[in-house]
């Protein structure tokens, strides 16, 4: 139905004012408030898929060479408004809720998420009609206008592709929790597996989990059009568990991830320190990119991710691993010896169910190198939405990849 709402030509917008050569009136709406709207079914069915199914199947009665359809779930004000598309941006708030309450389920997401950009844009007149252009203020206006309509638009249902390209971009407007969901689900997608994973030599993870990792990075520090290399420093099985190996190896070395797994259990524990462990470069540095979390060895699906809170320690290097200050969030090689620690200090969760001291299998650090891509790989070819007849193709200047979230 959205369909409608795409560019008609003056001459369609005429015939849809005066009714003239119409072969089908629609009741809109319940009595008493109730209203005929005389159309033209070659057109609807030209231009809507949704009307293309309502014109085959029982929903119609036809009498005297005209087609009636009766829709009394959806007000005459809301379809008057849907029916003629240059009337769109000016759609009030609460109308365009009614309508997408009702109908979203049967529309294209990607069409619902490009229209209320465009609506967005009518409802604020210094939004500029290039969202390239936008500043962060602008994407706040936009983050406000959009807030509402959030939970009527099924992510899950537009394409990897279209989601880095189109919906990528504009993640400062969404919720933090709610967002680390969307990545959540494509990041354990079983598509999105065929294609992208990160090859990492490690006997703690797999490469998907080490691709949610990758997805945190570019969560915490936002960098685009990147991907990440993993290259192991060291491990504890194979290098030992004391602060002074740990030292030895990871030093020097800028960003690094640490892992370790509990003994006993199917849970990973570790962090992201961005900046680098050698306690001899000064105090530490304050870093908003600071992040910890807890992964399940067989469920992917089970994660914490706990952000850095800013005014606070990030991580002590004078120890081995050890994220945050007081007693720590994280710390691993208590006492040069395979134990850990777990308390909820300067990061926003808690990883852990309890806290307190625990026993760990091994531990390995990484580190982590950027690669900048501004080459595009040819497999990501143009895509066309699968969900209706309408093409959505991926704008060139915003394609990336996978861990471009």
């Amino acid at each position: 139905m959205f369909g409608l709402w795409k560019s008609t030509s003056g001459d369609f917008y005429n015939l849809l004012e005066t009714g003239e050569l119409s072969d089908t009136e629609i009741l809109i709406g319940e009595e008493p408030d109730t209203k005929i709207f005389k159309v033209h079914s070659l057109i609807l069915k030209t231009r809507s898929k949704y009307f293309r199914t309502a014109f085959s199947n029982n929903w119609i009665k036809t009498e005297n060479n005209t087609i009636t359809l009766h829709k009394p779930n959806i007000s005459a004000e809301v379809f008057d408004i849907l029916i003629k598309a240059n009337d769109f941006i000016t759609i009030q708030q609460e109308t365009l809720l009614e309508f997408l309450t009702e109908y979203n389920q049967r529309l294209n997401p990607m069409e619902i998420w490009d229209k209320l950009i465009e609506w967005s844009i009518g409802q604020y007149n210094e939004l500029p009609k290039n969202t390239k252009e936008w500043t962060n203020n602008d994407m706040s206006i936009f983050g406000t206008l959009i807030n509402p309509f959030i939970t009527f638009i099924d992510f899950e249902k537009i394409s990897l592709t279209n989601f880095c390209n189109n919906i990528k971009p504009f993640k400062d407007i969404f919720d933090k929790e709610f967002y680390v969901q969307m990545l959540e689900y494509y990041s354990f997608n079983e598509d999105s597996h065929s294609k992208f994973k990160l090859d990492i030599d490690s006997k703690i993870i797999t490469p998907f989990h080490a691709f949610l990792i990758g997805n945190f990075i570019k969560l915490s520090n936002g960098i685009q059009n990147c991907t990440f290399e993993f290259q192991l420093l060291v491990r504890g099985s194979r290098d030992g568990f004391n602060v002074k190996n740990f030292h030895k190896n990871c030093d020097e070395k800028g960003p690094t991830i640490t892992i370790a797994n509990v003994k006993n259990s199917n849970e990973i524990v570790g962090g992201y320190n961005p900046l680098d462990w050698n306690p001899n470069f000064g105090t530490d540095f304050v870093s908003d990119e600071y992040f910890i979390f807890s992964l399940d060895k067989k469920d992917l699906e089970k994660f914490i991710f706990s952000k850095f809170v800013v005014e606070n320690l990030g991580v002590y290097k004078n120890n081995g691993p050890d994220f945050g200050g007081n007693t720590s969030d994280l710390r691993l090689l208590e006492g040069d010896a395979k134990k850990g620690q777990c308390y909820k200090n300067s990061y926003e969760k808690l990883i852990r169910k309890v806290e307190g001291v625990f026993d760990i299998e091994d531990y390995e650090v990484f580190q982590v190198s950027t690669i900048n891509h501004w080459e595009f790989d040819d497999e990501i070819e143009v895509e066309i939405s699968e969900y209706n007849e309408y093409e959505y193709y991926d704008d060139p200047d915003y394609r990336g990849y996978l861990y471009d979230f």
